[in-house]
């Protein structure tokens, strides 16, 4: 089983997220490329993703209102 933190899944859904190494301002290359290339592996090999639920609300709070009920879908609908 695979746990997302909340940086993982606004990386995922925010847009314009960036995240950095601790201690540096300077964004990670690819960190977005890298973590949907990690998804799509974890698909591919039916392993189960946990998304907690303050992981989920911290996430949400920060997209537009109008785009929450289509990532509560996706997410819903996904198999993992």
């Amino acid at each position: 089983m695979i746990t997302l933190d909340t940086t993982a899944l606004s990386l995922l859904f925010v847009p314009g997220s960036q995240v950095s190494k601790p201690g540096s301002a300077k964004p990670i290359k690819y960190a977005f490329e890298r973590l949907e290339c990690l998804v799509d592996r974890i698909a591919q090999s039916d392993e189960t993703m946990l998304l907690p639920t303050p992981v989920l609300s911290e996430v949400l709070v920060k997209v537009p209102p109008e785009k929450i009920q289509e990532i509560l879908v996706e997410l819903n609908g996904s198999k993992w």
